[in-house]
């Protein structure tokens, strides 16, 4: 409503935090309270690229897990009216780690649902993540500040 701000959210500190239960809990705030915005950060590959690398068969799995997670809880955030954005705030180097110029940390994939499901299909156009909150804010019809410079994308 603009006055209280987060008003449901559930936030966790713990490192091992299963991605089940955020993708969970995730779900149900919005079928429970149908928030406008709602933010689903699990962090089961982050770990797995930390902790094994990203050619290890941990990373594969926890991928592949999320995947698998992400299929069951879409096709109900669409039905409830959502667009969904998946995407990574960051990949990993071949040393575990993150924050670098490398391709492997700034190059993720963006996958964009529009609320109608309708999607452009595998596209090999290049997102900045310069245009994802630009992007949110149009969904949310909320003005995009002037600061921020790249446009929202195409859905």
């Amino acid at each position: 409503d603009g006055v209280n701000g987060i008003t449901h959210g559930r936030f966790y500190q713990h490192h091992a935090q299963p991605d089940g239960e955020v993708i969970g809990r995730g779900a149900l705030l919005a079928r429970r309270h149908g928030p406008d915005y709602l933010l689903v950060h699990p962090m089961g590959i982050d770990h797995a690229g930390h902790d094994h690398g990203v050619n290890s068969t941990e990373y594969a799995h926890a991928v592949s897990d999320l995947d698998e997670l992400l299929a069951g809880a879409i096709p109900g955030w669409l039905a409830l009216g959502y667009s969904v954005i998946v995407t990574a705030d960051h990949g990993h180097d071949l040393h575990k780690r993150h924050g670098g110029t490398e391709d492997g940390v700034r190059n993720v994939p963006v996958y964009a649902i529009p609320r109608d499901g309708t999607g452009r299909g595998d596209q090999s156009e290049v997102l900045s993540h310069l245009q994802v909150a630009p992007t949110i804010c149009t969904e949310l019809g909320v003005p995009v500040p002037d600061t921020m410079k790249s446009p929202p994308f195409a859905w």
